[in-house]
């Protein structure tokens, strides 16, 4: 499983430090680029496996502002799960992502907090005053769980979106 979050400056693109792109990519697209380099060889001799990412709805409707280096991350992350999942599913490894929604971390404190402090970015990551519905991280573990266990046997390459009830996007099966 690999689940790498930092969150990095809060800012506009034009304003953005290429250093600091680059740390935040390394971190949240090669780091799950390598873990998935170095388990890969042992899972395709055993010709079975699971690897699951911690992705973001990055390459969804809505859009944050100020987190461009984030959400390119998370997007690329999405792509290179589905091409890790194609690369490997011939042995039996199965690799999906999952987009926990807003979770209550120390980074999601930082993003509101940088909203809170600034006219430039105020409403722009709760949806203009409306509050956040934030997870406990906790709250992600049945999903990890089925995506580990035989039972997600049927699905490789997908992302599988965590919602509530009050989320508009919120299906019941």
């Amino acid at each position: 499983m690999n689940n790498a979050g930092i969150q990095g400056k809060i800012d506009w693109i034009v304003n953005y430090d290429p250093d600091e792109w680059d740390r935040i990519l390394s971190v949240l697209l090669k780091g799950p680029f390598l873990c998935c380099q170095a388990v890969l060889p042992g899972m395709i001799a055993r010709r079975r496996g699971k690897i699951v990412n911690v992705a973001a709805g990055a390459m969804e409707e809505r859009v944050d502002y100020g987190v461009a280096t984030y959400c390119a991350a998370k997007a690329g992350l999405i792509n290179f799960t589905r091409q890790c999942a194609a690369e490997n599913k011939r042995y039996g490894i199965f690799v999906n992502a999952i987009d926990p929604a807003g979770m209550d971390t120390g980074m999601s404190d930082e993003i509101l907090a940088a909203e809170q402090a600034s006219d430039e970015f105020a409403g722009t990551q709760t949806n203009a005053g409306r509050a956040p519905r934030l997870r406990k991280p906790e709250a992600i573990v049945p999903m990890i769980l089925f995506l580990l266990s035989e039972a997600s046997d049927m699905m490789t390459g997908r992302l599988l979106q965590a919602s509530a009830p009050d989320d508009v996007q919120y299906l019941q099966l």
